[in-house]
């Protein structure tokens, strides 16, 4: 490594993030060596004074232990508030299941009417010839291959 460590590597290696090649620079480089040495003095320094305030403000307030809070008190107004969330809440779903229902009671009617479409088709279809021309077909046979027979 020719030039010096960047900001980044100096944190990096500051916070424990080694690399063998910044390792290996720093143990030639003098002045990468003085950086590293003035930020880890800094950061020590900080992680002190964090230290020391943390265990004045612990002697400075009482230590009464840690206690579950009194549970709040239920009061007419907040029952109130909560009937009625509940009875806007039942309203719309009322009103949600009536909509629902006069949607399917239409499509239902129409699936009916559609089915009874459907078997009038069928049987028109499945009919071979018309009631006005069933004679005819008495007089004429067909055999499997298409073309007519005479009785």
């Amino acid at each position: 490594m020719s030039q010096h460590l960047s900001e980044r590597q100096i944190a990096e290696w500051s916070l424990g993030g080694r690399d063998p090649e910044v390792d290996r620079h720093v143990a030639y480089c003098a002045a990468c060596r003085a950086e590293l040495e003035r930020t880890g003095s800094a950061l020590a320094a900080f992680r002190e004074s964090a230290r020391q305030w943390s265990a004045r403000e612990m002697e400075r307030v009482p230590h009464t232990g840690w206690r579950a809070q009194d549970p709040p008190r239920w009061n007419a107004f907040r029952a109130l508030r909560w009937a009625c969330a509940m009875a806007v809440l039942a309203v719309c779903a009322g009103v949600s299941t009536m909509a629902w229902r006069s949607h399917q009671a239409p499509a239902q009617d129409s699936a009916a009417a559609d089915a009874m479409l459907l078997k009038q088709i069928d049987a028109d279809v499945s009919q071979t010839v018309p009631d006005s021309m069933e004679p005819l077909v008495k007089l004429v046979s067909w055999d499997g291959t298409g073309a007519a027979a005479r009785n």
